[in-house]
């Protein structure tokens, strides 16, 4: 009966990302950057990723899933699909294993309909692998501790080791897989020889088996150490703010009703809006304002962690779901206040899986009834009823759609600012598209990798010497006419689109 409600929630799930959005959402300057790459020889796709700041295990399974699939928008973002479907029945396994079948299967339903699983299972970027992958590392790992076998030690090495050639977030992670280690070891010493220092380090530094998965992962980073030395030089990430501790349940809030665009921590993607209430505002509404409902999550899991702790209950399942959930978010947090900033929301899926099965599994084993669950799954349902559908206005699809012609007939499309340049040689090729970048014209785009200094125009006055042009100009562009022989046709969500008289 279980498989089958977990049948009946995988294809809830497909429905829910077979949208218009999975079809007909532009493809935004990362999405754009995955789709440039997968469209090169496997020589210039390495030169690319060796030249970016990601590791290459994504760009690796998906080169060989665009030759079955093609590497359109729907053979691009097919592939996260795939891995957040497979997600699912991973959720409720471990759920189950864990915890108990209730809770595989509520854990399971939340990432079904969670709007944050959705973005992310919908767009042609490496997390809803890397939650996939961290999932079974994280379950491994669990079970590692709570055997001490060699096989799952020997798991939990090669599954971290494929989690840092995906994402390299997996660093901190490790932090967190390392200080878990120690202190559970600690937590289980007998009490005289948590009292002598040798035997506890005697007990760290002898423990063969662990040592042996950390070596795996240790083997992994070597193998892939110059091109690592080479991303972290790169001051790609200057975008993203200092953490503060009040964004951890603003970040909780987010896996379960999406975020709020513009802001650094979400997923910033140009015409594209995510879940949120038009209600109750983020910022001050009365009920899902800022963080309130990661607050009362919060505040369930330690309530409900504290009683099952305290009657020795799920101790080991409490202990390894919350440290390498919430104590990576923590840790990050810290790091970013001595200027490692990597605290952005779209990295944080695994975490999200995690945070689902901890507090399903902790509400069903908390309370052997229906009555909680039916609860929350109503606090949750509220909440979500809340949220504005999102809006997948997708200015790339109808400039293209409706001037196919005209664009097709010009010889050059000038595009006014890097993000857009970035989607329209994906769409476009950059055979015809040359990038005037009406905010500052001379910006070196040099570390942007797939922006191209040769192919862009510093001075205004060069467009009027040009002849069989089109030209598309981004929301912030104040108009795309940029000299007497070109008159603007049209506005497509926040694009214009201009032609030649």
């Amino acid at each position: 009966m279980a498989w089958l409600w977990l049948s009946l929630i995988v294809l809830f799930a497909l429905g829910l990302r077979l949208t218009p959005m999975f079809f007909e959402r532009d493809m935004w300057y990362d999405e754009a950057f995955t789709g440039i790459l997968l469209r090169s020889s496997w020589e210039q796709m390495n030169d690319f990723i060796f030249r970016d700041v990601h590791p290459p295990l994504y760009y690796w399974l998906l080169w060989s899933w665009t030759k079955l699939f093609d590497n359109d928008v729907v053979g691009l973002r097919s592939f996260s699909l795939f891995f957040g479907l497979l997600t699912i029945p991973s959720i409720f396994y471990i759920g189950k294993k864990m915890f108990n079948r209730r809770a595989g299967l509520m854990a399971a339903l939340i990432y079904a309909v969670s709007p944050f699983a959705i973005i992310y299972d919908n767009e042609a970027r490496m997390y809803s692998l890397f939650a996939f992958i961290f999932t079974w590392t994280a379950y491994f790992f669990y079970l590692a501790l709570k055997t001490d076998t060699w096989k799952y030690w020997v798991g939990w090495g090669i599954l971290g080791g494929l989690c840092f050639y995906t994402h390299y977030l997996s660093l901190f992670f490790f932090l967190t897989f390392f200080s878990a280690t120690m202190i559970w070891k600690f937590i289980n010493l007998p009490a005289n020889a948590k009292k002598n220092s040798v035997q506890f380090l005697k007990m760290i530094f002898l423990a063969k088996k662990f040592w042996l998965g950390v070596s795996i992962i240790f083997v992994c980073f070597l193998s892939w150490l110059k091109p690592f030395l080479n991303h972290i030089t790169r001051k790609g990430l200057g975008w993203v703010e200092v953490a503060q501790l009040d964004q951890l349940p603003a970040t909780i809030q987010f896996f379960f009703l999406g975020h709020i665009p513009g802001k650094t921590m979400a997923a910033e993607t140009l015409g594209f809006k995510t879940f949120h209430s038009e209600t109750f505002n983020y910022d001050f509404g009365p009920f899902l304002g800022a963080g309130s409902l990661g607050i009362l999550i919060l505040i369930v899991i330690a309530i409900a962690s504290a009683v099952l702790w305290k009657n020795n209950q799920k101790r080991l399942e409490i202990f390894v779901l919350a440290f390498l959930s919430l104590g990576t978010l923590i840790l990050l947090i810290f790091f970013s206040w001595f200027g490692i900033k990597l605290f952005v929301a779209r990295y944080f899926l695994p975490a999200a899986v995690l945070i689902f099965i901890l507090l399903t599994g902790l509400i069903t084993s908390f309370n052997k009834k229906t009555w909680p669950i039916i609860i929350t799954l109503t606090i949750y349902c509220f909440a979500l009823f809340l949220q504005k559908p999102i809006e997948y206005k997708s200015g790339w699809h109808q400039v293209l759609t409706k001037n196919q012609a005209t664009i097709n007939n010009a010889k050059i499309v000038i595009i006014d600012n890097p993000f857009d340049y970035a989607s329209a040689r994906y769409y476009l090729g950059q055979e015809k598209i040359k990038l005037y970048n009406q905010g500052n014209p001379t910006e070196d785009f040099s570390l942007w990798i797939i922006i191209d200094n040769d192919g862009k125009i510093t001075d205004k006055s060069e467009i009027s010497n040009l002849s069989s042009i089109a030209t598309i100009s981004g929301p912030d562009g104040k108009t795309c006419k940029w000299n007497d022989s070109l008159k603007e046709v049209g506005q497509f969500d926040q694009l214009k689109f201009c032609q030649e008289k």
